[in-house]
């Protein structure tokens, strides 16, 4: 079929032009109608990719997913490749190699109202496996899937044997993965010692204490030691942690994975690797939690990241926003594929929800077929998580290192140095204006 356009100069505004500046635009599926702004949930395997966001000349999540709904024809060839032309925005960045089952773009499209499910349909069709979008939601004008965004729940999968202790770890063959020619060789190793570890059962005693460590998170804490370039005195280092606990834990392949959950409004970089690596290293060595809340409330305190490869954004939470603008969840099913006859039927909006409705069930089995499963085979192949095991095994934990000691190593050291850098840069600036204006002082005297 073609879109072809009308005499009125409103609908020559709102309906798509081609490239060439035709009034009509090839539309082969059915999809194309006037711009609105829509909310597109989905999920990704993140191993491959070199994080979510878009960075010229590297391979990301929406580099993949642009180039998809291109090819099915909702987006102009003029906006194409201009994220700002369509509005986008995200609700959340994942890092390389993060997985998501829950998260949200938001952007402008040339589709047609009641077309939502068939555009899911055609766009699965030109995305990777690794890549899966769940549904199309009309949404407010002024909608933005990160401000509207008031929470976050992020998923970690944590082989079981991660909580192994030192001793444990340290019976086996050592590994030096610093000669670049041993790598195979140290590949074969890990690949020994995870298959041993993966043969021993977890105590109980050792999930209790990873869950009393994991519940020092919650509530409004300084997390300043968790991300980089955050001072402790800058107001962005609060953040609140509505939960933390141990969720379950699954056999895969032969594996045991062990599931963290975290729920937030929102986390900074690397913020969720350092919490879970700080909680499996207390847990591991059989230490006092309450090194968790050192960690919480010194100046500095080095936190071991864990490896992204086990995170997941699992649900992006836009409560608020559906209670103002959106249609009861319940109520939501009959209104999938509903095209508006009136204009207060075009002021329906379906709720955005990922825990619940019709789309629960797509990302369950996404999350069941196709994130933990690579995973578990990611790990069985690289060893990341053997490897990062290791190495903690055999450095001292933790660290007695005084700040003087770290100096530029330290994320405080460095704000202080830079804090001290721009007020004396400020103090000569003022000196030398100060000097300029006497220096000029007596040049206008005598001209008056």
């Amino acid at each position: 079929p073609v879109v072809t356009m009308t005499e009125t100069h409103k609908l020559d505004q709102i309906l798509p032009k081609s490239e060439d500046g035709n009034k009509a635009v090839p539309d082969p599926y059915g999809l194309v109608g006037p711009k609105k702004k829509f909310a597109l949930l989905f999920g990704y395997n993140g191993i491959g990719y070199k994080g979510l966001q878009i960075n010229p000349g590297a391979k990301t999540i929406e580099s993949e997913l642009e180039n998809a709904i291109c090819k099915t024809g909702v987006i102009l060839g003029s906006n194409q490749h201009d994220l700002q032309k369509i509005s986008w925005s995200r609700a959340a960045r994942t890092d390389k190699g993060v997985h998501a089952l829950g998260q949200c773009v938001a952007l402008k499209l040339c589709l047609k109202l009641g077309r939502e499910e068939a555009f899911i349909q055609e766009l699965n069709k030109v995305l990777p496996d690794s890549i899966k979008a769940f549904d199309c939601i009309r949404v407010a004008n002024k909608f933005n899937a990160k401000f509207q965004c008031f929470g976050r729940i992020y998923e970690y999968w944590i082989p079981a044997y991660l909580l192994s202790s030192n001793e444990t770890v340290c019976m086996y063959e050592p590994i030096n993965a610093n000669e670049e020619n041993q790598k195979a060789e140290n590949i074969i190793k890990l690949q020994a010692l995870q298959k041993r570890l993966s043969d021993l059962k977890v105590e109980e005693a050792k999930l209790k204490l990873l869950e009393t460590c994991l519940k020092k998170y919650e509530g409004t804490k300084d997390f300043h030691n968790f991300t980089v370039k955050v001072a402790p005195n800058d107001p962005a280092r609060k953040r609140f942690i509505l939960s933390f606990k141990v969720d379950k834990s699954i056999v895969v392949d032969g594996m045991e994975m062990i599931k963290v959950a975290v729920e937030g409004q929102s986390f900074m970089l690397h913020q969720i690797r350092n919490m879970v690596g700080l909680a499996v290293e207390v847990t591991r060595n059989n230490l006092d939690p309450a090194i968790i809340d050192e960690a919480i409330n010194a100046e500095y305190f080095p936190t071991p990241m864990a490896p992204g490869e086990g995170l997941a954004l699992r649900a992006c939470q836009y409560g608020a926003y559906n209670k103002k603008y959106c249609v009861p969840i319940q109520e939501s099913k009959k209104y999938i594929g509903f095209e508006p006859k009136s204009e207060k039927e075009n002021l329906i909006r379906r709720p955005i929800q990922f825990l619940e409705g019709h789309i629960a069930d797509r990302i369950e089995k996404f999350g069941l077929n196709m994130i933990l499963p690579a995973v578990v085979h990611n790990e069985k192949e690289n060893c990341v998580f053997t490897k990062w095991l290791w190495d903690r095994a055999h450095e001292t934990f933790p660290k007695n290192i005084s700040r003087k000691r770290l100096g530029a190593h330290s994320n405080y050291e460095k704000y202080k140095d830079e804090k001290a850098t721009a007020k004396r840069l400020h103090k000569e600036a003022k000196i030398t204006n100060r000097n300029v204006e006497i220096n000029e002082k007596p040049e206008k005297e005598k001209s008056n």
